[in-house]
């Protein structure tokens, strides 16, 4: 059953230094580990609002404060995947959590991601993934994908939702 929620930024980058205002995830940081010049860090109880299992988490009052943007261009998210059956399927995702990450992803022009696994037993359930990568090679520039295992080894479905530099979003 458990759900395991990871943030990923460059070790020794400036983006790791502005993680350190979230109170959300001063704990993690501090046991965060460096793989493959990656800082991998907890960040499910600034991500998750909701668990697909109804358990809720409040950030703490600073953090919602931090995470405040005006006019900022939403993130993409389950909506945005056109498909009312994807939305809720991974509980409730903090998108002020996600859009705070991607300014600072912008600002500072590193990458960010977060990896979303969800277990039941030793097989997958649910994954997710998304990204902010402003530099992009490719011009995704930011992605947000979903899959569905279903306690199996293969997934069932997956969609993918990708928003290029040019501004376009596509669908696959």
């Amino acid at each position: 059953m458990p759900i395991d929620v990871l943030l990923s930024v460059p070790a020794g980058g400036k983006t790791a230094q502005h993680l350190l205002l979230c109170a959300s995830l001063h704990d993690a940081l501090s046991v965060a580990k460096v793989s493959e010049k990656l800082l991998l860090i907890d960040a499910k109880s600034a991500l998750l609002l909701e668990d697909v299992y109804g358990h809720t988490h409040t950030p703490p009052d600073s953090d919602e404060l931090l995470w405040r943007t005006e006019n900022a261009r939403p993130v993409l998210h389950e909506a945005d995947l056109r498909d009312g059956e994807k939305e809720g399927y991974l509980g409730k995702w903090n998108l002020d959590f996600l859009t705070w990450l991607r300014q600072i992803a912008v600002a500072v022009s590193e990458p960010v991601a977060i990896a979303y696994e969800h277990e039941r037993g030793d097989m997958p359930y649910e994954s997710a993934w998304w990204t902010c990568d402003p530099l992009s090679e490719t011009g995704e520039v930011e992605t947000f994908g979903i899959q569905s295992n279903d306690g199996m080894d293969k997934p069932e479905w997956r969609a993918e939702v990708v928003r290029c530099a040019d501004g376009r979003i596509e669908i696959r």
